[in-house]
C-alpha cells in the first residue's frame, strides 16, 4: 500500500510539473522569470483547475486516500456555508485578518517554510485545513463586493488576486513532491516562487482594502 501512495504521489507532481505555464517560470528562477506577464499568470490558473480535476482522478484510483479526502471535503463544506452567512461587518473583519495573516507569512516566510515546508503556507492559505482566516476568502470578498467603492476595479482586483493566490499554493503544493517528480526545479526555488506569488498577491488584497475603506 506505501508503493502505490508513492507511485500517487509522484504521478501527482509529475503531473503538476508538466502543466506548460508554470513549467515556464519553473525553469527560469531569475530576473526575467519575475517580469512574467499578468496574463500569463491568469492562465497559470486556469491550467492549475485542470490539474486538480487530473489530481481528483488519480486519487481515485488508491481506495484508502478516498476517505480522508472526503471527510475533509465535507468539513470544508460545513466551514464554507457559515462564511457564506457572514454580515458585512463580520466579512471586513475577517478580511483584514486574513490580510495580517499573509503579511505575517511574507515577513516570517523563511523560518514558516524551514519548519512545514509547502505544507506550512498551504495552512496559511486555508487551502489545507480550515481553520485559517484565508479559508474561503473567496466567499468573503463576494460578500463584500457590493461595499466597493467601483465594482468593476473591486473585481478586476479581485480576480488577480484569485491568480496569484492559486498560483502561490500551487507552487507551495509542488515544493512538496518535486523530490518525486521530473522537475528540474527544487523545493527552495518552488518556495520562492510561492513567496513571489504571495507578495503580489498582497498587493492586490491592498487595493481591494482601498475600495472597501479598510
Amino acid at each position: 500500500m506505501r508503493f502505490l501512495l508513492y507511485l500517487t504521489l509522484a504521478a501527482v507532481a509529475t503531473a503538476w510539473t508538466n502543466q506548460p505555464q508554470r513549467m515556464n517560470r519553473a525553469t527560469e528562477i531569475d530576473a526575467a522569470a519575475c517580469d512574467a506577464s499578468d496574463a500569463d499568470d491568469a492562465q497559470s490558473s486556469q491550467t492549475r483547475r485542470g490539474f486538480l480535476k487530473s489530481t481528483i482522478v488519480m486519487a481515485a484510483t488508491v481506495p484508502f486516500l478516498v476517505l480522508p479526502a472526503q471527510q475533509a471535503m465535507a468539513a470544508g463544506s460545513d466551514a464554507g456555508v457559515l462564511i457564506s452567512k457572514l454580515s458585512i461587518e463580520d466579512a471586513k473583519k475577517r478580511f483584514q485578518l486574513a490580510r495580517k495573516d499573509v503579511a505575517n507569512l511574507i515577513d516570517n516566510f523563511e523560518s514558516i517554510t524551514s519548519k512545514g515546508g509547502g505544507d506550512a503556507i498551504r495552512n496559511i492559505l486555508g487551502t489545507q485545513g480550515i481553520n485559517s482566516n484565508l479559508f474561503g476568502i473567496q466567499k468573503v470578498l463576494n460578500i463584500l463586493r457590493d461595499e466597493a467603492d467601483d465594482l468593476i476595479e473591486y473585481s478586476e482586483a479581485m480576480d488577480e488576486f484569485n491568480a496569484y493566490y492559486y498560483q502561490a499554493e500551487g507552487a507551495a503544493y509542488q515544493s512538496m513532491f518535486a523530490a518525486y517528480s521530473s522537475s528540474k526545479s527544487t523545493p527552495e526555488e518552488l518556495l520562492a516562487m510561492s513567496k513571489k506569488d504571495l507578495i503580489t498577491m498582497s498587493k492586490y488584497m491592498d487595493q481591494l482594502a482601498a475600495q472597501l475603506k479598510l
